[in-house]
């Protein structure tokens, strides 16, 4: 059985025009709680217990989901006080019940199979593995440095860096005990204080294999998760056409609907190369013939504005 830790104590302050006085992963998408579409994408996974960790207005949380979401066990570790993300998995994993975990951010969608990075975590001996998605422009997290051998992330990038490279999808596996060998804090983040620190002796391991990345953070990225979230979780489910055109590993999967015969089509050129499939664009939004369409969110953007 998955057991998985969401990290869900955020208060949203970017997003407080959206969220009002509610924790960021209680955001509404579509007329849901994007924690609710996380919560679906796991037991879609057959995750069979999660240990929300909640904190800023915890109990919105609790309320809305009780013990179990369509049969998925739910505990909480709850924050009396902010602990910053390694503090919140630290609490959160003394909960934990299976020796291995998967932790991941509730404020971020992925279209990832969390069974194979478990498998691959478990067979790697590793305390720790980090699923890695590639971007065109790590500057908003920051490129990693990962040995093309052993794929063993030996440093971090500094995040004003632009170039293409392997960044941080915010979703680890690691050991229910990973911080007995480790002092730390009551209260420290997970990525800025403890992973730097401690990286020549965890050795963390990249997984690749995330084929979408949607981070609300920022009102921008989720005005855009508000279409792309519900149909991203539709293609997933099978409701949507399952042929994916791979313009780079891992970038953000952009599901397109249909275009009508009645619509004139045109090319689709993105960073001045056309596509080569038949992708189309109609007037109302970016679409295609039975095709996912892998882009970065900057670059969709971007795409977006040059249509009109």
């Amino acid at each position: 059985m998955i057991e998985a830790i969401i990290l869900a104590g955020g208060q949203g302050t970017r997003l407080r025009a959206v969220v009002g006085d509610l924790p960021k992963p209680m955001a509404d998408i579509a007329g849901r709680p994007f924690l609710w579409w996380l919560m679906t994408r796991l037991n879609q996974q057959r995750v069979g217990r999660v240990i929300l960790s909640v904190g800023y207005k915890s109990e919105a949380i609790q309320d809305y989901f009780g013990i179990a979401f369509d049969g998925t066990e739910i505990s909480y570790a709850v924050e009396s006080q902010p602990l910053g993300t390694g503090g919140a998995m630290k609490l959160a994993l003394e909960k934990a019940r299976e020796p291995e975990v998967i932790v991941l951010n509730g404020d971020t969608y992925t279209d990832v199979d969390l069974q194979g990075l478990m498998c691959r975590f478990d067979s790697s001996g590793s305390d720790l593995a980090i699923a890695v998605t590639h971007l065109n422009n790590g500057a908003r997290y920051g490129a990693l440095v990962i040995d093309e051998n052993s794929n063993i992330i030996t440093g971090f990038g500094e995040k004003q860096n632009s170039a293409a490279g392997y960044v941080n999808a915010g979703i680890y596996c690691l050991r229910r005990d990973i911080f007995v060998k480790y002092s730390t804090p009551a209260k420290f983040s997970f990525e800025r204080d403890f992973l730097p620190e401690h990286l020549m002796a965890l050795r963390p391991l990249a997984l690749k294999g995330v084929r979408a990345l949607i981070d609300i953070g920022v009102p921008e990225d989720y005005a855009i998760a508000e279409t792309l979230v519900p149909t991203l979780a539709g293609k997933i489910a099978g409701d949507l056409p399952s042929v994916v055109l791979e313009m780079d590993e891992s970038e953000l999967l952009f599901p397109l609907e249909s275009l009508t015969r009645r619509q004139r089509p045109r090319p689709l050129t993105m960073q001045g190369q056309a596509l080569t499939s038949e992708v189309y664009i109609s007037a109302r939004q970016l679409i295609a013939l039975e095709l996912v369409l892998v882009l970065e969110l900057g670059t969709w953007l971007q795409l977006l504005s040059s249509l009109y």
